[in-house]
């Protein structure tokens, strides 16, 4: 099988580099890597070689993929836990508020109008 290699002419932008170095640390061990580390990625084959300013990293492609992959599961199920508790969060304003809104005008329509039980 041959392969031939993958070249980008387009500079990686910070979120790429921040993307690229997220993946190379869940890689390594003991070893963290910093997005101004990152200066290019080529892909040859099945390699990707991620080009550091002190030398270079070859990580799998197939794990390239599977670590980007769970990083972005982890991601969204956080955000799903965040939203899921912002909701909860607005949901008891809401019903707070109107508490708050029923308790006034039974107030009002007590003090202002006479009427003791509005509500039914």
């Amino acid at each position: 099988m041959t392969y031939t290699a993958t070249r980008t002419r387009e500079a990686l932008s910070y979120a790429d580099r921040v993307t690229i170095a997220s993946v190379l640390t869940w890689d390594a061990i003991n070893k963290t890597f910093s997005p101004d580390e990152i200066e290019a990625i080529r892909i040859e084959g099945d390699m990707v070689w991620v080009k550091l300013t002190r030398g270079s990293w070859p990580i799998s492609r197939h794990m390239f993929r599977s670590i980007l992959e769970a990083q972005r599961a982890s991601i969204n199920k956080q955000m799903g836990q965040i939203i899921e508790a912002e909701a909860q969060e607005v949901a008891e304003a809401e019903c707070e508020m109107s508490e708050i809104i029923h308790a006034n005008a039974t107030q009002f329509y007590s003090e202002h109008l006479g009427i003791d039980n509005w509500s039914e």
